[in-house]
């Protein structure tokens, strides 16, 4: 059996869990902020530790989002503006990056306040 889940070869990647929730959040109808977030990770390949680094919560409640719980009012705008830099480096070809020392670097400058 191939697709059991544990500690050898047939362990899924974490991408494809979360192209897994993606595609059970759109055929859900769930709100479509959490549907964009699982999105943009996957394009990204950016961690949801790192968007918990940069918004400000845990992973656990980065994850329930990507499961489609709503996020609440006061994260909203550190989501919304997580998602806009990295759908603007997608665009630009900035991301994802090359391996994951890269992508940390990316995650440590949108962590840094704005001046």
């Amino acid at each position: 059996m191939t697709d059991k889940i544990g500690r050898g070869r047939n362990r899924p990647a974490h991408t494809q869990k979360t192209k897994e929730r993606v595609f059970a959040l759109e055929a859900g109808g769930f709100n479509e902020m959490s549907v964009e977030l699982a999105k943009l990770c996957v394009l990204t390949k950016i961690t949801a530790s790192d968007v918990a680094k940069i918004t400000g919560v845990t992973r656990g409640a980065v994850y329930w989002w990507m499961r489609g719980r709503k996020i609440k009012e006061e994260r909203r705008p550190q989501v919304k503006k997580f998602m806009d830099a990295a759908r603007n480096a997608f665009e630009l070809g900035e991301l994802p990056k090359i391996n994951r020392i890269e992508t940390a670097k990316f995650v440590d400058k949108l962590c840094q306040p704005t001046q």
